[in-house]
């Protein structure tokens, strides 16, 4: 486990992204990020996903380190 801590995280374009239903208020939660964003998303963080020989990353919205906005 002492290893976990150098990886790097990880950099990606958002190319879909759902909002968060939270049912205590009954209302959905904006997600802070769009798509065509860049996002930094943590090395352990998310499922690595093939589809159509692209490879993405799944991960909640609010697992995103860090945005940048185009």
């Amino acid at each position: 486990l002492p290893d976990l801590g150098k990886e790097k995280a990880q950099l990606g374009e958002v190319v879909s992204i759902s909002g968060t239903y939270n049912f205590h208020s009954d209302k959905w939660i904006a997600p802070d990020v769009k798509v065509g964003d860049i996002a930094f998303i943590p090395s352990m963080g998310g499922q690595k996903i093939t589809f159509d020989y692209e490879e993405y990353i799944a991960c909640k919205w609010q697992d995103i380190i860090a945005i940048i906005e185009k």
